[in-house]
């Protein structure tokens, strides 16, 4: 489906110069998990060149626990909510997309879920150590990264929209190698 999709052609209307050439979108795929990728999925995801965002990580688990946590209730008050009244997921998608990507769907839910669900909004909003950052560096990937303070990094990325980083593999218990990225500091010390 992702080659089907990517791989459509330019195609212009049956009349000569009468018509435009389509646009051609090319389509960058990620797969979030909580609990890493098995190593085929690795193969595969690279074969095919499909981001793996690995939220196993120490660094995601405050961020894990929140969206967990509030998983669980809404799901206890569905079961207790008869059907007809319980709402469907696209509303609950719809009515999270007001307070986090300032959409303004009208969405009418009860106050058995639109609390919790504002507390969710409300949670990643104020709170920096959530920070899940998506980085699309010129390359046909997507990475997942975690910052020490989200808005700090946000503002310099803005201010700064490219930079020099430093990578480096540090020790870290989680079910594949992490990495840092640190900016570089264009200083140079002398001894």
């Amino acid at each position: 489906m992702i080659h089907d999709v990517n791989e459509g052609e330019t195609t212009t209307l049956a009349a000569p110069g009468a018509g435009r050439p389509r646009t051609r979108y090319r389509y960058s795929y990620a797969i979030f998990s909580t609990s890493g990728f098995s190593p085929e999925a690795q193969d595969y995801a690279l074969a095919h060149q499909i981001s793996l965002i690995d939220l196993s990580a120490p660094d995601f688990a405050v961020l894990r626990n929140l969206v967990k946590t509030t998983a669980d209730t809404i799901h206890a008050a569905l079961e207790v909510t008869p059907a007809a009244e319980r709402p469907m997921v696209r509303e609950i998608r719809a009515y999270l997309r007001g307070p986090l990507l300032d959409m303004c769907d009208a969405v009418d839910l009860t106050d058995t879920f639109r609390v919790r669900l504002d507390y969710l909004a409300q949670a990643l909003h104020s709170r920096s150590q959530l920070g899940l950052v998506l980085a699309f560096p010129a390359a046909p990937f997507v990475l997942g990264l975690a910052s020490d303070d989200l808005y700090a990094f946000v503002d310099y990325a803005k201010a700064h929209p490219t930079h020099a980083v430093r990578l480096r593999r540090i020790n870290q218990a989680a079910s594949h190698p992490v990495w840092e990225c640190a900016r570089r500091s264009t200083r140079r010390h002398t001894p």
